[in-house]
Formats: C-alpha cells, structure tokens, sequence
C-alpha cells in the first residue's frame, strides 16, 4: 500500500469507528423509548447514519474551503502572471514606438534580438558572457549618443571608419604630429599602420561618392614640411582626391591650442587626446582617449575653429617661405599682418 492509499484510509476507518460507537450509545437509551427490539436497532442505526452523515458535511466543507482557498491562490498567481506580461508587453511597444520616432529601424532590433536569443543553453560560459559584454557595450554606445557625447580610453578605430564610411556631405580632418607622427617618419606613425591604410582607402572611396574630404597638416616646425617622407604623404593623399593643406604654428600666433579632431557632416566631433606629445620624429603616437560629441556648442566650436585654421594653413611645399615670414612678422610689431603667410593657398 502507498502512503497516499495509507493516508486515505485513515479517514474511512475513523468513519466507521465513530458511526459505530454513536450507534453503540445510542442502542441504550433506545431501550427506555422503545419496547420492540426491532425499533430499537433501527433508531440505533438510525443515530449511526445521522453521525457518518454529519461528518460527511463536515469534511466536504472542509475540501470546498480548501479548493476554494486554492482557486484564489492560483487565481492571484494567473493575474500577477498577466500583469507582468501585459507590463513587458507594455514596456516593449512603448520603446519600439520610441525607436519608430527617431527613424531607427526597428527589424535591425528585433533581427539583434532574434539572433541573441540563438546562442541558446547549450553555449559556453565564455560565449554567454562575451555576448553579455557585448550588449553592455552597445547599451553604453547608444546612452552616450543619446547625451549627445561619448569618450573612449585609448585609440579607437570604429568609430572612426563607420562615421567615414556614412557621412554625406563633408569630411573635415586636422593631423597632428604629436597624434599621427605626421608621416614624416618612414618607419611607425598612423599613416603607415593598417587602419591608416584603411582610413585612407575609405576616405578615397567616399570622395569618388561625392563626400568633399579635407585634411590640415598640422607639423611641429617649418623644417619637417620640407621632408620627403612628408611630402610624399601629402602627395599621396591628394592623389586621393583630399584637399590638403600644411600649417605650422607659427602661421597662427594667436591659436593657443591645436586639436586633433574630424568633422562628420558638420555635425559630430570625433577628437583625439594624445598621451604624450612627441618631441622628435621617432617613436609612435600614444593616444589617451578619443571622444564623440554631438553637442552643437561644442562642433560649432569645431567647426568655426577648422574654418580659421583652413584660412591660414597653405598648400604643401608652399609653407616654408610662408613660415618664415610669419615668424619675422611675429618677431616686428611694427610689419604689416598682410604678409603671405596669412594669405590662404
């Protein structure tokens, strides 16, 4: 016998004890009211079937309470189970229709969604937890675009060939020795290193398509201009359709501060923050951290600044004498600013 059959026959016997008992003390009295034995035992029997009816009751009421009690339970389960649907249901319509008001597309969400929910169980612990990382890395993507500013340690190659390869109108670039090395090495430097390859390749690619690219040089004195390593790179870049300009601080006195930085459509800011500026033509640039914004403040700034720096930079193998003579106006208060090296190639 199981222990369900066990349990169930516990009840049963103690129904039949106390039938039996009720009937057993009742079959006395029943002598003083009757005198037929007959009527006797069935008044006897009578008591007996009152009490097995009375517990009966009792235990159906007993297991409608019960049933009861757990209907309502359950019942408070299946609403929480559909409040919390209908709140996830909620919650994703109420972002996808955020997402169709920026004209994102929603299927590359759903798409992204799709194929994560592929890996499945059956994936590696690794594979679970780079993929975790990777969707970090996307949520904290999309919150920095959404305040309009992102920064990320180190040097970055991303961002930089993605903005170039969706930019419509303009690309606007500065180069800076302490960032690039600015080619005037022939080992090391961004322009020998791949993704300067690729940069480049992509930016001639995008000029073919109608993107107007320019580039200012911007080169620690008037001596490396003349370096045929530099000069073969500005050669290079124009031969890819790159509007190329040279510009050596002293043509811009009055400039405090040269940024590495490149324009997207007038619209993002995508700067560069050297670690350490490099005082010889040796060695590869370190970059501490590179930065996205989109705060209009901040690329107007951008863009007002390239526009002065575009004015005063001149076209290769025409800064040296222009150089020399912005450092001797700079040196007479009393020559006249109109020299040729404010005047644009």
């Amino acid at each position: 016998m199981t222990v369900r059959q066990r349990r169930g026959a516990k009840p049963v016997i103690r129904k039949i004890v106390v039938t039996a008992v009720s009937g057993a003390l009742s079959y006395p009295l029943t002598n003083l009211l009757f005198d037929s034995q007959a009527h006797q035992i069935v008044l006897s029997a009578a008591v007996g079937a009152f009490a097995l009816i009375v517990q009966l009751l009792v235990e159906i009421d007993q297991r409608l309470t019960s049933v009861e009690t757990g209907q309502d339970e359950h019942a408070d389960e299946v609403r929480q189970v559909v409040a919390e649907g209908f709140r996830k249901v909620s919650t994703t319509t109420e972002v996808f229709d955020r997402i169709e008001s920026t004209e994102l597309s929603t299927d590359a969400f759903v798409d992204m969604a799709r194929k994560t929910a592929g890996i499945g169980p059956q994936a590696s612990p690794l594979v679970v937890a780079f993929a975790q990382s990777e969707i970090k890395r996307v949520t904290e993507l999309f919150g920095a675009l959404a305040d309009s500013e992102l920064t990320r340690e180190g040097e970055d190659q991303d961002y930089l060939l993605a903005l170039t390869g969706l930019a419509q109108h303009a690309i606007d670039a500065t180069s800076s020795f302490a960032v690039d090395a600015g080619g005037v090495s022939s080992e090391g430097g961004f322009w020998n290193s791949d993704l300067g390859h690729r940069y480049l390749d992509l930016q001639q690619q995008r000029v073919s398509e109608g993107v107007r690219v320019r580039r200012i040089f911007i080169v620690e004195n008037n001596s490396l201009t003349t370096r045929r390593e530099f000069l073969k790179l500005c050669g290079i870049q124009m031969d890819c359709g790159i509007d190329v300009r040279v510009l050596v601080p002293a043509q811009a006195p009055r400039h405090r501060e040269f940024r590495d930085y490149v324009l997207f459509d007038s619209t993002i800011g995508y700067e560069v923050i050297p670690r350490v500026r490099i005082p010889t033509d040796s060695g590869n640039p370190q970059i501490q951290s590179t930065s996205l914004t989109s705060k209009q403040a901040r690329v107007r700034k951008l863009v007002d600044d390239y526009a002065r720096l575009w004015d005063i930079a001149l076209a290769p193998g025409t800064i040296s004498r222009a150089a020399r003579d912005a450092a001797a106006s700079a040196d007479d208060p009393h020559q006249d600013r109109s020299s040729p090296a404010e005047a644009p190639a």
